[in-house]
């Protein structure tokens, strides 16, 4: 008798516990998709991303604890060779492109408040897109952006689609 009447109070007051913290998920986490989007969460870095769930997606890293970034890559419009790849690194980005080719760098802001960067650059042949997060707001990774890679002609078409997916990321 002595045991149960220690026992549960502590039952009882783990119970509590346990149901007053299931709602504490972080809320910007907790977006739902639109309806034919899906959602890529990053366990490694904290982040998430909606995206259409007809585009091809690829995670990379998220179960590799030595390499230096982890996130999705997708098939811009399931098409072979039209990149979007959203990350998150331990390690800051160096721009391996040629800057001849820059046309702009405009501020950017998700829905959810994150603040950085978006690169344009365009040549003949292609369109590419630098997404950089300012790293001094970042909970998990040192830097989080994205890297998107395309024929000028699909840029055209799909460039509404790759701001309302950038829009969606967040912690």
């Amino acid at each position: 008798m002595v045991v149960r009447k220690k026992i549960l109070p502590l039952f009882l007051a783990a119970a509590l516990a346990g149901l007053l913290l299931s709602g504490c998920r972080d809320a910007d986490m907790s977006t739902t998709a639109d309806p034919g989007w899906t959602t890529f969460e990053s366990g490694r870095f904290g982040f998430a991303v909606d995206y259409p769930a007809d585009w091809p997606a690829t995670v990379d890293g998220e179960d590799v604890p030595d390499s230096p970034d982890a996130g999705i890559l997708l098939l811009i419009e399931g098409v072979q060779d039209n990149l979007l790849y959203i990350f998150g690194s331990v390690s800051t980005y160096n721009s391996p492109f040629d800057f001849d080719t820059h046309v702009s760098t405009e501020p950017f802001k998700t829905s959810a408040g994150l603040r950085g960067t978006v690169s344009l650059f365009k040549s003949e042949e292609e369109v590419r897109l630098i997404y950089t997060m300012d790293r001094y707001q970042l909970k998990e990774a040192r830097h989080l952006g994205a890297i998107a890679r395309m024929q000028p002609e699909r840029y055209e078409r799909a460039k509404e689609t790759i701001d309302r997916i950038m829009d969606t990321l967040r912690q």
